[in-house]
């Protein structure tokens, strides 16, 4: 299994912390670096200093950036391997909220109820100043869905 992705609890999430260095803060100040989105299925909490680019249209519906992919096709979505368009806010997502600084812990834990181990898993992340490429959780409403349609028996995970 992709030691990116992880079941937590009894959420899917796909945590990708990111290697490249910090960006200069001449930079940070003219992006919005931190965006927390919305999508049908998913609340994602990214660094990434633009929208999302690629949405789902299959079963997860969830929104991918660039760096999501490394070397390997766009072409479908490596969660549920449906297929990828463009992704374009207020029809595939929505931003709730953006800011010129990076995602924090607390950032998480206000929009999420997140058990108190998972909670320590992701403070890790923070802790050794990790930076998130996309962290996403599957929306409760839908674990089951999740498990059903596209998460069936963690093969999506084993496959990443």
């Amino acid at each position: 299994m992709d030691p990116n992705f992880a079941e937590l609890g009894s959420k899917w999430v796909c945590a990708l912390p990111s290697t490249a260095p910090h960006l200069p803060l001449s930079f940070r100040l003219s992006s919005l670096p931190m965006r927390i989105i919305d999508t049908a299925h998913h609340i994602s909490f990214s660094d990434q200093n633009t929208a999302p680019q690629y949405a789902c249209i299959h079963q997860c519906k969830k929104v991918w950036w660039d760096v999501d992919f490394d070397d390997k096709p766009k072409d479908s979505c490596p969660m549920c391997g449906g297929d990828l368009v463009e992704a374009i806010e207020k029809v595939h997502f929505n931003v709730l909220y953006a800011a010129n600084r990076d995602v924090r812990y607390k950032d998480i834990k206000k929009i999420m109820q997140i058990p108190q181990k998972e909670k320590l898993q992701i403070k890790q992340y923070f802790d050794i100043g990790a930076k998130l490429n996309n962290l996403s959780f599957i929306k409760p409403a839908f674990n089951e869905k999740a498990r059903n349609e596209w998460c069936k028996s963690g093969s999506v995970l084993d496959d990443m």
